[in-house]
């Protein structure tokens, strides 16, 4: 279903948004200027003028991320509803808000929106607290365990499902997590053998995706941010991406949204 708002109403959603740090957003982002959009007629997208439910942590919800989401708007036309937490992970061990607990509260207070992204975030993996876990994790195979749920498997299951239940024909789809530069190589090397690395967090996503017959786009190889590269598109605190970053991001992620499969 499409939503549309009047000005007044969304004078009141930013007002209650900012009262309360959980309450989900009704994003309008500010254009900033881009060089290079994929040539492509969006009004052939089967995703043309829907709504999007986007879900994950800081990468889908600081302010530097309308650089990227306000073409997801222009181009497609769609309807954005925020519901990232800034420091959420899958696992509810990165915090107690998480992703699935964001998942909840849209299903609960939302009417169902025609597509629900999930932009991994890397909190699983950066703060050291959450397992990769088994694609089995929170499923009919093991009777849907909820001790499994710590882990980020049971987390996505938990949301896929959550999500499928709340509307069997949305069209789910992922973003892998993008590579960060704070953690070493442990965060950007797509061959990191070391130990557990992101790219050990980014494979599991990827195979989950491909076992739930999920499109999805993998942020962590294709966005093109590298070690050498990084200074030019991340702030200062090397996880986040700038403006820039951002503008970037909207070259790969653009076509994707209007053709995922």
């Amino acid at each position: 279903m499409i939503k549309y708002y009047s000005a007044a109403l969304l004078i009141d959603l930013f007002m209650l948004t900012a009262c309360h740090h959980h309450v989900e957003e009704v994003i309008e982002p500010q254009p900033e200027p881009i060089d290079s959009l994929p040539v492509i007629d969006y009004t052939l997208s089967p995703n043309y003028g829907k709504s999007i439910g986007i879900f994950g942590g800081s990468f889908c919800n600081i302010a530097e991320s309308d650089s990227c989401k306000f073409y997801w708007q222009e181009k497609l036309q769609l309807s954005l509803f925020g519901h990232g937490i800034n420091g959420a992970g899958y696992s509810p061990l990165t915090q107690e808000n998480g992703v699935q607990y964001a998942v909840d509260r849209c299903c609960r207070r939302d009417d169902p929106h025609d597509i629900y992204l999930l932009w991994s975030p890397s909190n699983d993996f950066s703060k050291g607290r959450a397992s990769i876990g088994s694609l089995s994790d929170f499923t009919e195979a093991d009777g849907y365990d909820t001790s499994k749920l710590g882990t980020m498997l049971g987390g996505m299951n938990y949301c896929y499902h959550t999500l499928k239940q709340k509307n069997p024909d949305a069209e789910i789809l992922l973003f892998t997590t993008l590579p960060i530069f704070n953690k070493g190589a442990a965060g950007y090397d797509t061959l990191y053998s070391e130990g557990i690395g992101l790219r050990h967090f980014v494979d599991a996503q990827i195979q989950w995706a491909k076992a739930h017959d999920v499109p999805y786009l993998d942020l962590f190889r294709r966005s093109g941010f590298t070690h050498s590269n990084y200074s030019l598109y991340y702030q200062k605190d090397k996880l986040h991406p700038n403006v820039e970053g951002y503008k970037h991001l909207a070259n790969i992620t653009l076509p994707f949204l209007a053709f995922p499969r």
